[in-house]
């Protein structure tokens, strides 16, 4: 009966600290749905999922599914590029591998990182990408120091 008690309270505290987490990666920046990016970049091509689609099967880009729709952080697009996939995105993206998924790579550059000095990944994306690439693969468990 205790142990019923201990996790129901433990299995209320993960929903907790996972909701929280959500609000957190929402609240952080401006999540795009298909036809903001299509607006953003100027291009109606005959899918308008077509390009979204490629960006990430090319793993340029990730989207969280909300309530059946695919949402893109504004982040990984670079404004000075026309909006399209920063570069530095897909080593990102390739230093995790398959091993994280897009909600937990949301939070991973939404919160603050110790190899950035406490900025979060995504407030450093227009800045070196040395930095961004060793914070990721230390996180992926690829990146060991001393």
């Amino acid at each position: 009966m205790e142990s019923n008690r201990i996790i129901g309270y433990l299995e209320r505290q993960r929903a907790r600290a996972s909701e929280r987490a959500r609000e957190h990666v929402f609240g952080s920046t401006r999540w795009l749905n298909v036809e903001e990016i299509e607006e953003l970049i100027g291009s109606r091509p005959n899918d308008p999922r077509a390009l979204p689609s490629t960006w990430k099967r090319e793993r340029k880009i990730f989207a969280l599914h909300v309530d059946g729709v695919e949402r893109f952080p504004i982040y990984l697009l670079d404004p000075d590029d026309g909006f399209r996939p920063r570069p530095v995105v897909r080593k990102i993206l390739d230093a995790f591998g398959d091993q994280w998924t897009d909600w937990e790579l949301a939070n991973w550059f939404a919160s603050a990182n110790g190899y950035l000095e406490g900025k979060a990944p995504m407030d450093c994306l227009s800045g070196p990408s040395e930095m961004l690439i060793k914070a990721a693969e230390a996180a992926a468990g690829n990146y060991l120091h001393g």
